[in-house]
């Protein structure tokens, strides 16, 4: 059953008929669908921009419309689209992941009808680091990614509101647990398997350079590597000035204070994040990509789970997390993939591929 509610989650309709559905749902990111119906005056009055749609415990909200041959098209991204409909007016540095984001988007909402959900206690920490600019959405993206979580904004029908939260995926990969999940070649739940290790960017330590008021040079060094696991990246960053003494202007462009100029401590905390940011760029990169089963997803395992894959014929075993799921339905068939990432092969199975 497809479901379609008002914005304000007032009035919800169902959605008798489709001709096809496509639904993407990311574990961390924004995901998308696109719904098609005929072009009946029932289906006008349901399908507009706006509306949020409901399916498979899923939500997304209408973005776009059109109208051909007969047919209604609808068009939209999952509700965490929302979180980027606000920029980052108020500067937040981030230690606690949970606590954090939930903090940043707490004190930027301005009225915004989708609300924090409350802590469950998550202990992820990344490197303290100031943010400040750009889209909401876009930061607790990067944060998440750093630190394997995931984010999503549902529909609190109960209580008539939409929820931000983040969320931890389950690690299933124990051989020990009985709830542990292994896709293999041998059980013919495992095909297609593409394995890539690129480390020739790999960078774990950032030296950022910036300069001061003087042009006096400014040096940060982010991470902890030592010895012949360092490896560095310089990361020229001269063109982030220090921040001048500066109005601060409410929603209606009135003067409501001053900013202050910003001290050396501050401005090596945007150097940092900085660091963080170019880290993120040279990461050592897998690539992984495998046809899964999909007869368990929702019973065994779910979006953001980590599993296991085998193959004996390769000689590796790798873990690797559920990242996407998409759903597809037509007049003949409904069907769900599911997408892998995050592959994490350990040092003896590399070796394995490297002898080959």
């Amino acid at each position: 059953m497809i479901y379609v509610f008002s914005r304000d989650l007032s009035s919800r309709r169902m959605l008798p008929a489709v001709e096809s559905l496509q639904w993407r749902e990311k574990y961390c990111g924004v995901g998308s669908f696109s719904v098609t119906a005929g072009d009946t005056d029932q289906n006008a009055a349901i399908l507009q921009k706006g509306k949020i749609l409901h399916y498979q415990g899923y939500d997304g909200i209408i973005q776009q419309i059109s109208v051909a041959d007969g047919k209604i098209t609808a068009n939209g991204s999952s509700l965490a689209a929302l979180l980027n409909q606000r920029a980052l007016y108020n500067a937040v540095t981030i230690t606690e992941v949970e606590s954090g984001l939930y903090g940043a988007w707490t004190s930027n909402r301005r009225n915004s009808d989708v609300a924090a959900a409350a802590a469950s206690g998550l202990s992820e920490t990344v490197e303290a680091a100031t943010y400040e600019g750009g889209q909401i959405g876009n930061m607790v993206e990067e944060i998440c990614a750093q630190c394997g979580l995931g984010y999503r904004v549902r529909l609190d029908i109960p209580n008539n509101r939409k929820t931000f939260e983040i969320y931890k995926g389950r690690d299933l990969t124990n051989p020990a647990d009985p709830a542990s999940v292994v896709f293999s070649t041998a059980k013919n739940t495992l095909s297609g398997l593409e394995i890539d290790d690129d480390g020739s960017e790999y960078a774990n330590v950032a030296v950022v350079r910036g300069a001061d008021r003087d042009e006096k040079k400014v040096l940060v060094v982010v991470g902890t590597a030592a010895g012949a696991e360092r490896v560095e990246l310089d990361v020229d960053a001269t063109s982030l000035t220090m921040q001048d003494e500066q109005p601060i202007y409410d929603d209606d462009g009135e003067q409501t204070g001053t900013q202050p100029a910003e001290t050396l401590p501050e401005y090596k905390e945007r150097l940092k994040a900085e660091g963080l940011k170019q880290l993120q760029e040279h990461i050592a990169r897998t690539s992984f990509n495998a046809t899964v089963s999909s007869r368990d997803y929702g019973k065994k395992y779910r979006l953001g789970d980590i599993v296991t894959c085998y193959s004996k014929k390769h000689g590796i075993q790798l873990a690797a997390r559920v990242s996407e799921v998409s759903y597809t339905i037509d007049r003949k068939k409904e069907t769900l993939e599911v997408v892998l990432g995050d592959a994490k092969i350990t040092a003896r199975e590399l070796i394995r591929l490297w002898q080959k």
